[in-house]
């Protein structure tokens, strides 16, 4: 009987390290990635859905979950990535971790998740600051290396639209107190203070205007030749101002239409390797995040041709104004010089 000792001890110490093993894989299978949303009123419960990994619950164990030391109720298990559960109300304001546990054993915490709201706390309104953060943070890890293309293409649409909303003005292309600077000079055929004066302007139609009095003394026709060839070069340049905006509004949606077969293909890629093993609510999740791309550059491509034809038609209205102005220059210029 002594001999049967010692085997007896090998087979329990066995026995705990295969359990101990079972309990510490059993746990690292529970991970929390995030929760949404993340806060909550003080009064009143909201449901709360919580992401991350190890949630299914195919072996039948309970799933609990605590905000802070508090138990929810209401808990569902939708998949073995997301749950749901009703955040009890509190007492006082500020911010609690939350807790997944799986049958007493599996525990994942994630520090600092929640935030009860008192209806004026800073630290609520950081929280929620920090949600969007982190939300379009995953949006642009999702769509990979062709979203931060998209997203600086975004960056460079927004300035540009801006740009062209305060160049593409009628009182910045023609500005009133200098046409009738201009035409005060004429009219006394002071054409070097026009000169002079068009120089130091700076503005559209002062180009135009000084290659006007540049041809003063010639033929009206030579002057008002120069004119409309100066309008037409100074139309061009706006014109493919505002034409950048075209570009982006046809590189957007193709660039992200680039980052959805990209994806799809590498979705495709995992199902023939195996690694889905035929699960198609994992492809779906792939395809949704290639889609993603797609979406992004038609949210950036869209924007970006209205402002293209808004600003089209505004210029078109000014031009036909500036090739009107121009003549009526022309002529007084010629007039002015012809008296000289």
């Amino acid at each position: 009987m002594r001999p049967m000792l010692p085997r007896s001890l090998c087979v329990a110490s066995l026995l705990f390290v295969i359990l101990s093993a079972c309990g510490v894989a059993g746990a690292a299978l529970v991970s929390v990635e995030r929760i949404e949303p993340n806060t909550a009123a003080i009064v009143g419960g909201v449901k709360l859905v919580i992401i991350g990994t190890g949630f299914d619950t195919s072996d039948e164990m309970p799933v609990e979950v605590f905000v802070g030391e508090t138990p929810c109720g209401d808990i569902v298990v939708h998949s073995s990535t997301r749950i749901t559960a009703t955040v009890p109300a509190s007492k006082t304001g500020g911010v609690v971790d939350v807790i997944v546990r799986r049958s007493g054993a599996a525990e994942a915490r994630l520090e600092s998740a929640l935030c009860y709201d008192d209806g004026g706390s800073w630290q609520a309104r950081w929280y929620r600051i920090k949600a969007r953060a982190s939300s379009s943070w995953r949006f642009m890890r999702q769509g990979g290396v062709i979203m931060i293309l998209l997203v600086l293409l975004s960056i460079f649409g927004v300035a540009w639209a801006i740009h062209c909303g305060l160049s593409i003005r009628s009182r910045q292309i023609m500005p009133k107190p200098f046409l009738d600077k201009l035409s005060g000079h004429i009219s006394r055929s002071e054409l070097q203070e026009a000169i002079d004066a068009c120089q130091s302007e700076g503005s559209v139609f002062s180009r135009i205007a000084i290659a006007a009095l540049q041809k003063a003394g010639e033929p009206p026709h030579k002057i008002r030749e120069v004119a409309q060839a100066a309008g037409s070069r100074e139309a061009s340049h706006l014109s493919q101002k505002i034409g950048y905006l075209s570009d982006l509004g046809v590189i957007s949606p193709m660039l992200g239409l680039l980052g959805t077969v990209l994806g799809m293909l590498l979705a495709f890629k995992t199902i023939g390797i195996g690694e889905v093993g035929g699960r198609y609510l994992l492809l779906a999740d792939a395809i949704h995040q290639a889609m993603i791309t797609t979406a992004a550059g038609l949210v950036i491509g869209i924007p970006a041709m209205a402002c293209f034809y808004f600003f089209r038609g505004k210029l078109l209205r000014i031009v036909t104004d500036m090739e009107q102005v121009s003549e009526e220059v022309a002529d007084a210029i010629a007039a002015a010089g012809d008296e000289e």
